[in-house]
């Protein structure tokens, strides 16, 4: 085809149209895996920046000089940090809380205070008496707040602290 035929003009024009459009199209795909780079890099320095974050929870919850407990919205203990689960002797499996472990004078003045608190979802604050894991009785203060989560404010159950103020007493 000669380049000053109808055909020739209409092809070259063609051609110059598509060239310009794959190098629009390569421009774009360039600034779009940049953006991925840099999105991907972000993510990154966002995740370390958590994992060392979820290092020192977890260091402050394995090193409290406090026992720290957790429960779920229903009331069910799913969470004791070390020095709770040292006071009760507990290695494996957590079963939840055992009110046998609480001094039976203590056992329905602490379970009415804290299933009070816990279906009104408010703070609570007791002082009872508890078995330790060498059976001896320990008067452990325990405070206690609602913990929600981030956005909904959905009700996640109670955090608490239990201190051993036997010998303070």
């Amino acid at each position: 085809v000669e380049m000053n035929s109808p055909l020739g003009r209409v092809t070259t024009v063609n051609f110059i149209l598509v060239g310009i459009f794959a190098t629009m199209v390569a421009a774009a795909l360039r600034r779009t895996l940049l953006r991925l780079d840099r999105s991907i890099e972000a993510l990154r320095d966002s995740d370390a920046r958590h994992d060392d974050g979820e290092r020192r929870l977890e260091m402050i919850n394995d090193h409290a000089p406090v026992m720290l407990w957790m429960s779920d919205p229903t009331g069910r203990c799913i969470h004791l940090n070390h020095a709770q689960r040292t006071f009760w002797g507990l290695t494996g499996k957590l079963e939840g809380f055992v009110m046998e472990r609480v001094h039976p004078d203590d056992r329905e003045r602490l379970q009415t205070v804290a299933g009070d608190a816990h279906r009104r979802q408010i703070p609570f604050e007791i002082e009872a008496r508890i078995r330790r894991h060498d059976g001896s009785w320990r008067v452990l203060r325990t405070e206690a707040r609602p913990h929600r989560r981030s956005g909904d404010s959905a009700f996640q159950g109670m955090i608490g602290v239990n201190v051993d103020v036997t010998d303070i007493r």
